[in-house]
């Protein structure tokens, strides 16, 4: 066992830990990159829906956001842009992700197994949901550079009732507002993702680790139950994404509706994050921050759900550890 420390396993009932550092990241980047592009493709419609219902005012000019029945391409729009810029997004939340939450991890339980340390009240559920949370965060942030030119360029194509192509409206951004143009809303997408990473990483590893350890699962879990494989997951994922969105959703209504408004003949030039809240008050009440609510639960449940167990599929699957002596060390932990 002295031999490999690589796999590590955080108590009985639970599955051995394949860690960051024992991933084969060619193999795991490149078979990750097509899983992704296709569950981002499937639910890119979700996302047209969820933009529309956030910009969609009452009054006049909700017609003109609204999809034809015929026009399912509609749903697509944007589609394009977002695979060009998200597959490296993904590729660098992933890395930052992983890399942050191994080093918080093993930081945190060498401080608390010390005699003397202020941390020693930390248990394994803990600092399982303080290292991904802190690290769900700060990859959050570091992506915000592809995320918020990609949201803006897109998020128009959404909404104008006639298509119109990423290079024009990049164009036309760059020529009316300048290079700040494409990072307009940059602060409260920041302020979004940093919750939104963390509340979703932080509730999803904290609610998997609490499952794996209650012992009405740990019989399940041990024999390698599919479906309860399959239960933890759904449930994690879900949790993740209400909590997600009920605390972001205000800030996400904001930012999309501040990144979309000068498209719109009916707002005004030049707004702020004063004027969005101030006119989305006063149109539609506290209920307006919630636009979109259902949409954006449904499609983070069904991205974190699909993505998590597929990303945890790969992290095992492409692991650098020898497959056998992988089992061999899972059945000597068991």
């Amino acid at each position: 066992m002295a031999s490999t420390p690589r796999i590590r396993h955080a108590s009985s009932g639970t599955k051995a830990t394949v860690n960051w550092s024992d991933i084969d990241k060619t193999k795991f980047y490149v078979v990750g990159t097509g899983m992704y592009t296709a569950l981002t493709a499937m639910l890119h419609p979700i996302s047209v829906i969820k933009t529309r219902q956030q910009v969609l005012d009452r009054g006049g000019n909700s017609e003109s956001f609204k999809l034809s029945s015929n026009n399912v391409r509609g749903l697509f729009r944007g589609l394009p842009i977002v695979l060009a810029l998200a597959v490296p997004a993904r590729v660098t939340y992933i890395t930052v992700l992983e890399g942050a939450k191994e080093i918080i991890a093993k930081t945190l339980t060498k401080s608390g197994k010390s005699s003397d340390s202020r941390l020693s009240f930390l248990d394994d559920q803990l600092i399982t949901s303080i290292s991904n949370g802190t690290a769900g965060g700060l990859a959050a942030v570091t992506i915000q550079g592809f995320v918020v030119p990609m949201d803006i360029i897109s998020q128009r194509q959404m909404i104008t009732e006639t298509p119109s192509r990423a290079v024009d409206l990049f164009r036309d951004i760059i020529r009316k507002e300048g290079l700040f143009g494409l990072y307009k809303g940059f602060s409260l997408s920041l302020l979004s993702s940093i919750p939104g990473g963390t509340v979703w990483w932080g509730t999803y590893g904290g609610m998997k680790h609490w499952i794996h350890e209650s012992s009405s699962f740990r019989h399940e879990i041990r024999d390698e139950n599919i479906f309860m494989t399959c239960i933890i997951q759904v449930t994690s994922g879900i949790t993740a994404a209400v909590s997600s969105a009920l605390v972001t959703q205000p800030l996400d209504v904001l930012k999309v509706r501040l990144q979309v408004r000068d498209t719109t003949s009916s707002l005004a030039p030049k707004p702020s994050i004063y004027t969005v809240s101030k006119d989305l008050l006063s149109s539609n009440g506290i209920l307006g921050l919630y636009r979109g609510l259902l949409p954006r639960i449904v499609h983070i449940s069904l991205w974190g759900t699909i993505l998590s167990s597929a990303y945890e599929y790969l992290k095992y699957s492409t692991t650098a550890v020898d497959k056998q002596e992988f089992l061999c060390i899972e059945e000597e932990l068991r």
